[in-house]
């Protein structure tokens, strides 16, 4: 039956962790891709709204201009998209590849970011501001998870 093919209610629903639910977005929308909903719409949970809402992610989206790879050490993966309209601001994302947490201090250079022009960085998922004063990210990420930023 067409039920059984499409399935209903709960089945519908991703599986991905919350972790893997922002890096699949996070990743969308610093290529500048398409964000595409599917599933159950109903019965679809208020964090997965908030994911595809929030203004920070739909900012970068709109940008327009895909991101790219800046660095990549020890599954350590950082993505970097420039404002259309002015490259100094943008976003970036730090993404930890692996099924293990990764620590590691992060430089200017690293981020793809020039020495002591940013005094902060805004830390979009967790909606809070990092120093980054003496050009150094201490970045402490939980496997499969993002660090999405504004500088």
């Amino acid at each position: 039956t067409a039920e059984q093919l499409s399935g209903v209610g709960s089945r519908r629903l991703s599986l991905f962790t919350p972790a893997q639910k922002r890096t699949f977005i996070t990743m969308r929308a610093l290529a500048a891709s398409p964000l595409l909903m599917g599933g159950e719409l109903t019965l679809t949970p208020d964090e997965d709204f908030a994911l595809i809402t929030n203004p920070h992610l739909l900012a970068c989206n709109r940008n327009g201009v895909t991101g790219r790879k800046i660095f990549y050490a020890n599954y350590l993966d950082v993505r970097k998209t420039p404002r259309h309209d002015d490259a100094d601001h943008g976003w970036l994302g730090i993404f930890n590849r692996h099924c293990t947490p990764k620590r590691m201090v992060m430089t200017a250079a690293m981020l793809g970011l020039p020495e002591n022009r940013y005094a902060q960085l805004h830390n979009l998922w967790d909606e809070r501001m990092i120093d980054f004063r003496a050009n150094r990210l201490a970045v402490d990420i939980a496997p499969g998870d993002v660090m999405f930023l504004a500088y």
